[in-house]
């Protein structure tokens, strides 16, 4: 029998990280931040590592904000691979087909401050 490789995950979009590797493939790295049930009723944050590639990549870099709440659809990837000091580490991420905004960001940049006992700024 074949398996079938879909992963499902909703959470909070947190820490986006855009790049490219060599050959010129851009892609838009972010963390999911997903709460999941722990010992003795509480929850704990995990954050699960999603990739998004080429003309995704850049649509997601645009239209996804942090602290939104984000539907994924994709599936999962394990790659080893040998470190700068030469050990050896595993990268496990969602590698995206898609990505949907469920919910508005609960993150807003600070408003502009007047100054307090300055002249008005001129209207334009």
């Amino acid at each position: 029998m074949q398996g079938v490789n879909v992963l499902v995950l909703v959470g909070m979009l947190a820490e986006k990280t855009p790049g490219s590797i060599e050959g010129g493939s851009n892609f838009l790295r972010w963390k999911l931040l997903i709460e999941e049930p722990a010992k003795g009723g509480t929850f704990k944050e995990k954050k699960y590592d999603c990739v998004a590639w080429g003309k995704r990549a850049d649509e997601y870099a645009r239209t996804l904000l942090d602290g939104a709440c984000v539907a994924v659809t994709g599936r999962l990837s394990v790659q080893n691979y040998k470190k700068r000091d030469g050990s050896w580490a595993t990268d496990v991420s969602c590698q995206v087909n898609e990505a949907r905004v469920l919910g508005e960001s609960n993150y807003s940049a600070p408003e502009p401050q007047a100054e307090v006992g300055g002249d008005p700024a001129p209207e334009m």
